[in-house]
């Protein structure tokens, strides 16, 4: 097969995977909450048509899924504003942190003057950071997630730790034969998958005029 063809197969499978990985994010996160709020406001109007007072609890309950879904709902922007401003990607983290501690401890912080070079990096460094906490939730039953972005003169970098069960990894999208691994070593980085105790995930973009392999992207221990 052709290198344009092997390429063109590649772009397509991440399509269709990033199409998939949104649609369920999007019924497990918005759409849950949209559901709630329309239940609970048809609760609502059904008493006030009774002639009763809508209890106050009630409506706490709605306004907090309006809020979780405004919050779900900013982060799926995220990809877009990135491909416009990738300097938000700091911006874009603290938003999908904020957003995860609906469902898990999650906290994220910056390091250095952040910098980001270009979208690809912006949106690449926030896919893998949506997607492995979407796996660490589903996969590893981790209680605390934390992201850090760091920028020194030598590289920018992406740190992803959770206190998980790393016994799961192999049920996650984060495998040698996973499309982000694949697309991953596409881009030429490296991929490297070492299942310990706790996981960490970094991923180091370096600026041009580094030697070609020391772009990385890599599960090591903490």
């Amino acid at each position: 097969m052709a290198i344009w063809q092997k390429t063109e197969q590649l772009l397509m499978e991440m399509v269709e995977h990033e199409e998939r990985f949104v649609s369920q994010e999007m019924h497990n996160t918005l759409c849950q909450n949209l559901t709630s709020v329309s239940l609970l406001t048809q609760l609502a109007v059904k008493t006030k048509e009774a002639g009763k007072n809508v209890p106050l609890t009630d409506l706490k309950r709605i306004r907090t899924h309006l809020d979780a879904a405004r919050e779900q709902s900013l982060v799926f922007m995220q990809p877009h504003i990135l491909s416009v401003c990738p300097n938000e990607l700091p911006q874009a983290l603290r938003i999908l942190a904020k957003t995860v501690t609906l469902r898990i401890e999650c906290q994220f912080s910056s390091e250095g003057e952040i910098s980001i070079p270009n979208a690809t990096i912006a949106k690449f460094f926030f896919r893998v950071a949506r997607e492995s906490v979407h796996d660490i939730i589903c996969h590893f039953q981790a209680k605390r997630v934390c992201i850090t972005l760091r920028q020194t003169d030598a590289y920018l970098t992406l740190e992803i730790q959770h206190n998980g069960n790393h016994a799961n990894i192999r049920n996650s999208a984060f495998t040698e034969e996973g499309i982000l691994a694949r697309f991953a070593r596409h881009l030429g980085l490296q991929w490297v998958l070492d299942p310990p105790t706790n996981i960490s995930l970094k991923i180091f973009w370096y600026p041009a005029g580094q030697p070609t392999d020391a772009n990385s992207l890599q599960i090591a221990t903490v």
